[in-house]
């Protein structure tokens, strides 16, 4: 996971009950509506990073997720004109109770860019809690600007078993390079399907679950980041996957011209495992010593020598 993710990742964890980190807000009744959201303030447009909502009681929260240590007055004073109407509009929230939607703002960034923030906050003239991120604690500053549900539920800084997880591996300004492993794994995995072709938004629904959250400009991106992905992997194995790009109305796919699942039983692991390693970074290996056995070859005559017996088991047992 990219660095600059983790505040992202730190608010969509407070809202996902993964079982590894307490997810307070989310007991609170909030849930992720929205990612990459527009929306129109009375001087301009703001994209607000996440958005919450507790869909009973119309409460929303606009996150703004730092990756460095300083605010965007421009940006702040939009956050600060933004109407909670507009956000629902503009993420489709689905208020469950009719009640006015009610609106509060938060800033999210790591720990160590805690004074920066808070003074960059300041120097902006707005009043915005801030929450901290480390790897042991998610801290809330500002809260006397927040509203009673938040400060409810950070009471205290809320101690983490584990730092947040990649909900978000990457996101529409990564590069291809970042994508291209997540996208690698989504085409493998979709082979025993034994589909004979997936489209290109198909593969971005699959390589970043979260997509259906982000707002069409961001989908938009992402899929263009995917079907980038998927090109270089299909050029450099051509022999099981053909890249089509877009063209009119029809999306981009990629063809699966050779199956793992359509080897002997005894070449399927194998066949696996050869697509698994094309889509990690190449290293340099260090030589092996003369006489020293590979593992991975070990592995496969083991795999080959267990298959083996199980179907000479079974041919034994037709007799």
């Amino acid at each position: 996971m990219e660095a600059r993710l983790i505040p992202t990742n730190a608010l969509i964890g407070l809202v996902t009950r993964d079982g590894l980190n307490p997810p307070v807000p989310a007991d609170a009744g909030l849930q992720l509506v929205g990612l990459e959201i527009p929306c129109v303030a009375l001087d301009g447009v703001v994209v607000v990073d996440v958005v919450l909502a507790n869909p009973d009681t119309g409460h929303l929260v606009a996150c703004e997720a730092k990756s460095g240590s300083n605010v965007e007055v421009a940006q702040a004073r939009r956050y600060q004109a933004l109407d909670a109407r507009t956000v629902v509009r503009s993420a489709f929230v689905t208020l469950r109770q009719r009640v006015d939607p009610r609106l509060e703002v938060i800033y999210a960034a790591m720990a160590e860019n805690r004074e920066r923030m808070l003074l960059s906050l300041s120097e902006a003239c707005v009043q915005f809690p801030l929450i901290t991120v480390s790897r042991k604690e998610i801290a809330l500053d500002n809260a006397e600007a927040a509203s009673r549900m938040l400060q409810d539920a950070f009471d205290a800084p809320l101690s983490l078993a584990a730092p947040p997880p990649a909900f978000i591996p990457f996101d529409h300004e990564s590069s291809v390079k970042e994508v291209r492993p997540h996208v690698n794994a989504a085409l493998v995995a979709a082979l025993p399907e034994r589909a004979p072709m997936i489209s290109i938004t198909s593969l971005t629904e699959r390589a970043a679950p979260h997509y259906v959250l982000y707002a069409n400009k961001a989908q938009g991106r992402l899929r263009t980041l995917v079907g980038r992905a998927a090109k270089e992997i299909a050029v450099s194995d051509p022999a099981t996957f053909e890249y089509n790009p877009p063209k009119g109305n029809h999306d981009g796919f990629v063809k699966f011209l050779r199956n793992p699942e359509e080897n002997d039983p005894r070449g399927r692991t194998q066949g696996y495992q050869r697509l698994a390693r094309s889509g990690q970074r190449t290293v340099r290996r260090r030589p092996e010593a003369r006489g020293q056995m590979s593992l991975l070859d070990e592995l496969d005559k083991a795999d080959i020598s267990e298959e083996s017996a199980a179907m000479e088991e079974e041919e034994g047992d037709g007799l």
